[in-house]
């Protein structure tokens, strides 16, 4: 008998809650939280253990496109004005830095903060990299010969003790950047630009996805840095706005313009389930790093045009 997908351990909701675009867990002691990024420029605060929002803050008026949050410390973007850094104290929010961006796409900044670096798309194909204070570092120009068009998704990775960015274009050019240099040292071309790309240090391996019925597998050479294109996984339904694997590697889940998220083995590509629970295009997923305490286990979230944000434990 096949096994039936699992459903959700329960769906956040809120009436004055527009689409959401970009979610995130703060799990800091006690205190477990997921913090939701809206289309009308407010981050709502969900409370995990009561599973009611706390409260909202006022970002802005424009679409937050990405949210992250390191222990003291919330990043947002909002889409067409700026990257606003806020300072947790007490229970209060207090913008600390703020950087002002002319990009009106729908690449969302990366923060890695183990390496305290901040990636921000800006526009004419350029990204700028700042610390965790907001403190410029460099800019990643492209030559106004290349026309790639603007950046659509970046992934920063680390081989070898050195640090490189993996940026895709809307010409569907793929760059990888040496940050040491600050030159591009080797490129790939895609039939369609990506939306959205994972990638997986251990095996070497990740993930494109596009508006197209195909997420493409792709490896990068430790030897040359080259890039090259493995395969490609068919769905049954075109557009991919996020792809993310699993902490554990075990897996990696796409959300789908169709509304489907679309539970994949991450060692042999193959579908393991589809979960229906989202009515619109979703637009972001996310994974907690410690188990949440009123379910006893990690969680995945998801979130999309709905106004819903999804909670599964898939774990088990």
């Amino acid at each position: 008998m096949a096994v039936l997908p699992p459903d959700p351990v329960f769906s956040l909701r809120a009436a004055e809650m527009a689409p959401v675009h970009s979610i995130c867990f703060h799990c800091n002691g006690d205190s477990q939280r997921l913090l939701a990024g809206t289309q009308d420029g407010k981050v709502f605060t969900w409370n995990l253990a009561t599973k009611r929002y706390q409260n909202k803050i006022n970002v802005g008026s424009g679409t937050i496109l990405h949210v992250f949050h390191t222990t003291d410390t919330l990043f947002t973007q909002e889409k067409g004005e700026c990257v606003k850094i806020w300072k947790l104290s007490e229970s209060n929010y207090n913008v600390d830095q703020t950087i002002v961006s002319d990009y009106c796409g729908f690449c969302r900044c990366l923060v890695s903060e183990s390496n305290n670096l901040l990636f921000v798309p800006k526009k004419d194909s350029q990204i700028d990299v700042y610390t965790l204070d907001g403190e410029e570092i460099m800019t990643l120009p492209v030559s106004k010969d290349s026309r790639v068009g603007e950046v659509m998704c970046f992934k920063h990775l680390e081989i070898s003790n050195s640090q490189y960015l993996l940026a895709a274009y809307e010409s569907g050019d793929v760059l990888m950047w040496d940050l040491k240099t600050q030159k591009s040292i080797s490129s790939l071309k895609l039939r369609e630009f990506p939306l959205t790309l994972d990638y997986d240090l251990i095996l070497g391996r990740g993930i494109y996805g596009n508006s197209s019925e195909s997420i493409q597998v792709f490896s990068i050479s430790k030897s040359d840095m080259k890039i090259s294109l493995k395969c490609e996984i068919i769905m049954k339904n075109a557009g991919v706005n996020v792809l993310k694997i699993r902490n554990d590697k075990k897996v990696f889940v796409s959300g789908g313009w169709d509304g489907r998220l679309r539970v994949y083995s991450w060692k042999s590509l193959r579908p393991l389930a589809v979960l229906t629970e989202h009515k619109a295009a979703l637009q972001d997923v996310c994974y907690s790093d410690v188990p949440i305490a009123l379910w006893n286990s990690p969680i995945m979230a998801a979130s999309g045009l709905d106004s819903t944000i999804t909670l599964w434990d898939i774990y088990n």
